[in-house]
């Protein structure tokens, strides 16, 4: 059986479209990205803070870190100074001793490194301060330059030593007519290239000198307890002329 039809009016109704609320919508959205800006930006203010932490830590313990650096470098000066005298001449020497076991080796080792033989105050100067002396670098030069000539030499610093190493040359040139035909006849007995303390105290007593030989020979001597000088220890000209070839020297 057909169903009856409908009601025109009923069939023709519509129902209402539903209600749009887009200020909620707006709403929610807004609130939304607020939202979303409020963690981004305490995100990034977190981050930022935890940064100036960081930084601050590390400018902390660079502070730190050179404070103690600077107390360190005040109390190894301290310690020097005590140790080592004042700053005058006496304390220099005995750096000079404490460093190198004998003057003559600071002088030739530390000092006097091109082996002129004389030190100008620019020269000095940049000496003392290479091997660690911390003391008045003018007080020390005027102290040894008293003639004021502008240079310094072993003699100045320790002429006891000087005046033996002197008389020792003059001997054994005077005896050989100089110090490669001394060392040939004289100091190198065993022909090794090498002058022992036997033989250096048999040459001293061949060629007259007056100086202790035990001690003239440490003075020679580059490092303390060797037992025995090459040429270029008593004389640099002398090992240069045999490389020459220059028997006369």
């Amino acid at each position: 059986p057909e169903l009856p039809p409908l009601d025109k009016g009923v069939a023709s109704a519509t129902w209402p479209a539903p209600v749009q609320h887009t200020g909620l919508a707006r709403s929610a959205s807004a609130a939304g990205a607020v939202s979303r800006r409020k963690a981004t930006t305490s995100d990034a203010g977190f981050d930022d803070f935890l940064s100036r932490q960081v930084t601050c830590t590390q400018f902390v313990q660079k502070w730190v870190t050179m404070k103690r650096m600077r107390e360190i470098e005040e109390q190894r000066k301290k310690i020097t100074a005590r140790k080592f005298g004042a700053q005058g001449l006496d304390g220099f020497k005995a750096m000079l001793m404490h460093r190198y076991g004998s003057i003559v080796r600071a002088w030739r080792f530390g000092l006097d490194l091109d082996g002129s033989g004389k030190l100008s105050f620019m020269e000095f100067s940049a000496a003392c301060r290479a091997i660690g002396f911390s003391g008045s670098v003018m007080k020390v030069w005027k102290e040894m330059d008293s003639d004021g000539s502008g240079y310094v030499s072993l003699n100045e610093l320790a002429p006891d030593a000087h005046n033996a190493m002197s008389e020792f040359r003059e001997k054994v040139v005077a005896k050989y007519g100089n110090m490669l035909a001394g060392w040939k006849q004289s100091m190198d007995r065993s022909g090794q290239q090498r002058c022992t303390l036997r033989d250096f105290e048999k040459c001293c007593v061949d060629v007259g000198c007056r100086s202790n030989a035990r001690q003239l020979f440490d003075f020679f001597c580059p490092e303390k307890g060797k037992q025995w000088l090459q040429m270029e220890d008593i004389d640099p000209a002398m090992a240069a002329a045999l490389w020459r070839g220059d028997e006369s020297m």
